[in-house]
């Protein structure tokens, strides 16, 4: 049976922790991919005010992207 192979989804903290680099390489770079999270909890807080968009970004590892699609 074929290993299933699941994409995480990263918060730029996570990556600067991770990867030992810095907010402006993640942000600019073509090494991560950022991708658009909605989900309940981000709407509600945004109707109440505790936060400014309805979304969050995440990044994916474009290496990870390229090892997902390989499979």
């Amino acid at each position: 049976m074929q290993e299933r192979i699941i994409l995480d989804l990263y918060t730029a903290k996570e990556l600067i922790e991770q990867d030992k680099t810095y907010y402006n390489k993640i942000v600019k770079s073509k090494d991560y991919i950022p991708v658009k999270v909605r989900n309940s909890r981000t709407v509600y807080d945004f109707k109440v005010g505790h936060i400014k968009k309805d979304y969050s970004i995440k990044y994916i590892r474009r290496k990870d992207l390229e090892k997902f699609l390989k499979n």
